[in-house]
């Protein structure tokens, strides 16, 4: 992706953390996991391993069972192959229960929401370098 739209996400989110900050509201921070849902749902050719995804994708869809990869990912491509979808489906799912455990996390143990989202957003590990590593912990996980 390019580098613009990066910073448009998080000049969004910042906007919105501002507004937080004067009117507190559990609405603001649910907006910006929204955000976080779509744009990490619709990237593409992100990260290391993204064309690996995507090539196992279509490996189950041809011969049924890919034997090197885990359980639930294997069951969740499934699924979505069943319904029709892509691979693009996939990440989409995968990054909702990303970022929905993330909220919970931040609402239910953060002493301030603000500062967590914004660590999580600009600490490259976390989110914006690369979505190899959240991935691999769902998929662990």
């Amino acid at each position: 992706m390019k580098n613009w739209v990066y910073l448009i996400l998080l000049f969004v989110i910042g906007c919105i953390l501002f507004l937080n900050s004067y009117r507190p509201n559990s609405i603001y921070r649910k907006i910006i996991a929204t955000l976080l849902i779509i744009f990490s749902g619709f990237r593409s050719d992100v990260g290391t391993d993204y064309l690996g995804y995507c090539s196992m994708f279509e490996l189950i869809a041809r011969k049924d069972r890919y034997y090197n990869i885990e359980f639930g990912y294997y069951y969740l491509v499934k699924f979505v192959q069943l319904c029709g979808g892509t691979q693009q489906l996939v990440f989409l799912i995968m990054s909702c229960f990303t970022i929905i455990f993330i909220y919970l996390y931040i609402e239910n143990f953060s002493k301030n929401q603000g500062l967590s989202w914004i660590i999580y957003i600009c600490i490259g590990p976390y989110f914006l370098s690369s979505f190899n590593g959240v991935r691999q912990v769902l998929a662990v996980s």
